[in-house]
């Protein structure tokens, strides 16, 4: 089993099931969490 953790780059998830079909991909945890800033106000931040 293969895991590839990426950025969310768009493309990448079809660009590594073509290489590797097998292979789960994921979100890094840093990547989902800054995402997810955009949906909060600033004051909910910390």
């Amino acid at each position: 089993m293969c895991m590839v953790v990426c950025d969310g780059l768009k493309g990448l998830p079809d660009a590594i099931e073509r290489v590797w079909p097998q292979a789960i991909t994921q979100t890094c945890v840093i990547h989902l969490l800054r995402g997810s800033f955009r949906y909060a106000r600033r004051r909910h931040w910390a």
